[in-house]
């Protein structure tokens, strides 16, 4: 059914336009079906908030009736007082916020259609916004107070609790808070705020009150990438090795050598490799599934849902990591959706083979900085790179392009080798110039 609007009727005439509107239901063949009247009333109400009051009356003496009924209904809600809208704290915001949006992600057809995939990170920034901002009405955190907020954090030191495994010692350390980590904590305030401003408890954002609070150019973008040095010290961690160290107690000073099987760290080999050859995002990696890794064709597939920018991809496999997924595969469950590296925290043991590699301030996600910037030393052209690394945004994976010492010492000694060249073939011209 079909429905176009005609002509006014006639009676309409001396009604503001648009009030009251004739129309026809149509069927299949375009004969009338149906006529009916539609009323309609725009006003603005005692709040400043525009709505509208509508009536459907089957004739067009119904539909005059219906009209003064709503202006009647108009004029008697204008003239009553105003009911005070109640004054919201950000603590009701922030139940409202946790409820509704910081919950686990719900896919439909592979798509997310609602939640947060890091609702579970973000559950410490939430809780410092709580205790300080809890007991404030929303209409009173002013762009000033942000600003404090923003000090307070940056001046506040991180507590880090130490002990030592040995003797069981525990100690404190404290160290500067990183801009990195206030940043995150006012992103998070920011999208809140907004919400406020989309349910209407708040007229404006007051982050837009002044000069922008969140700058991730302040932040220390981390440089670390394994060298090729590095890498088979890594490697040999995770394996059988030789040990030799100096005893304490009584038999102080005395060296003893061991073997270390290592037993503890065997699964850390192949998804190290696994890290460097495909540069896949941590959550990426230790969410594949036998299904996800394809040994014939050799490449893995990234499922949308998986991935940081929701879009699937195929990612290439390497000689070695080909090797290290087939031993895999040999002890791994037949069902599709059996886990590749079902040991997802990898934190202490990763930190134990570095520690044993002599391996310093190096993370996980330095592996994935690692691959991509092997990548460009393998001389893969950057599209490519950012293709297989799943990065969309130029600005962003520019991010990783950055130089270490390997990569600035040679550029160095290609300035060096340049300038010699230049200077042996002047040296060449003036021996060939005769002697006057």
């Amino acid at each position: 059914m079909a429905a176009d609007k005609d002509n006014p009727a006639k009676g309409n005439r001396g009604l503001k336009t648009g009030s009251i509107f004739k129309r026809v239901d149509r069927d299949e063949r375009g004969r009338i079906s149906r006529t009916y009247y539609v009323v309609r009333r725009r006003y603005t109400d005692a709040s400043g908030t525009a709505r509208e009051k509508k009536r459907i009356a089957d004739t067009y003496a119904d539909a005059q009736m219906a009209d003064r009924e709503i202006k009647a209904e108009i004029a008697r809600a204008l003239s009553a007082p105003a009911e005070p809208e109640p004054e919201r704290t950000f603590a009701e915001l922030a139940a409202r916020y946790k409820q509704e949006y910081m919950i686990p992600p719900r896919y439909i057809a592979g798509k997310k259609v609602e939640g947060l995939r890091s609702h579970k990170k973000l559950l410490p920034f939430f809780n410092t916004l709580v205790a300080r901002f809890g007991r404030s009405p929303l209409k009173e955190i002013s762009y000033q107070q942000l600003r404090e907020f923003k000090r307070e954090r940056l001046g506040a030191p991180v507590t880090i609790r130490r002990r030592d495994r040995r003797t069981g010692r525990e100690w404190a350390e404290a160290r500067q808070r990183s801009v990195a980590a206030v940043d995150r904590e006012l992103q998070l305030l920011r999208r809140m705020l907004n919400v406020a401003v989309h349910l209407g408890w708040i007229a404006s954002n007051p982050f837009r009150a002044g000069d922008p609070l969140i700058n991730t150019a302040h932040e220390t973008k981390r440089m670390r990438v394994l060298s090729h040095d590095e890498e088979p010290l890594l490697l040999a961690a995770c394996g059988e090795r030789e040990l030799s160290y100096a005893r304490g107690g009584r038999f102080k000073g005395k060296i003893v050598t061991a073997r270390d099987q290592s037993e503890k760290r065997a699964h850390l080999r192949p998804a190290i490799i696994c890290a460097l050859d495909t540069a896949l995002r941590e959550n990426e990696q230790f969410t594949l599934t036998r299904a996800d890794v394809h040994l014939d064709e050799r490449v893995i597939t990234v499922r949308e849902f998986n991935a940081k920018v929701e879009r699937e991809r195929l990612v290439p496999i390497t000689a070695r990591l080909h090797a290290e997924l087939s031993a895999i595969f040999a002890r791994l469950p037949e069902e599709p959706t059996a886990l590749v590296f079902p040991q997802r925290d990898l934190k202490k043991s990763f930190a134990g083979a570095c520690a044993a590699a002599g391996i310093t301030d190096l993370r996980w996600h330095d592996l994935r900085h690692t691959a991509i910037m092997w990548m460009l030393e393998a001389g893969m052209p950057e599209s490519e790179v950012m293709k297989v690394t799943g990065h969309s945004n130029y600005t962003t994976f520019m991010r990783y392009v950055s130089l270490n010492r390997d990569r600035t010492r040679r550029a160095a000694e290609m300035l060096d080798a340049r300038r010699a060249r230049v200077e042996a073939e002047a040296k060449e011209r003036e021996s060939r110039e005769p002697v006057h």
